[in-house]
């Protein structure tokens, strides 16, 4: 999970860094571009480095998996009109009025 947020960081920052930055007429510009950004960014490369044991991440996956486990249960048991049956089912909730919001001061 960890490696799929890096990877999900650095595209983040190509497109805000350079990407959005930029104006391209070609797929070569483009292209260059990434390229040029790449070689910039691994200048200074700064390796990624676990804080957890593989212990701790399996057990945190082991985790994730039992609770998304019984949720997808849970929902299996709707009925057919999509609630739940009565005796499962949560209080319902009080109705609260809305309140004024003012923008005065704020422009």
């Amino acid at each position: 999970m960890a490696r799929l947020n890096m990877v999900e960081r650095f595209f983040r920052d190509i497109t805000t860094e350079r990407l959005r930055r930029g104006v391209f007429t070609s797929v070569r510009e483009l292209v260059t571009a990434i390229d040029k950004y790449v070689a910039h960014h691994n200048k200074e490369p700064k390796p990624f480095i676990w804080t957890k044991s593989a212990r701790d991440i399996l057990q945190g996956v082991i985790r994730a998996n039992s609770r998304l486990s019984s949720k997808q249960n849970a929902t299996r048991h709707l009925t057919r009109a999509g609630t739940r049956p009565v005796d499962d089912q949560a209080p319902p909730r009080k109705q609260e009025k809305p309140q004024a919001v003012s923008l005065k001061g704020r422009w």
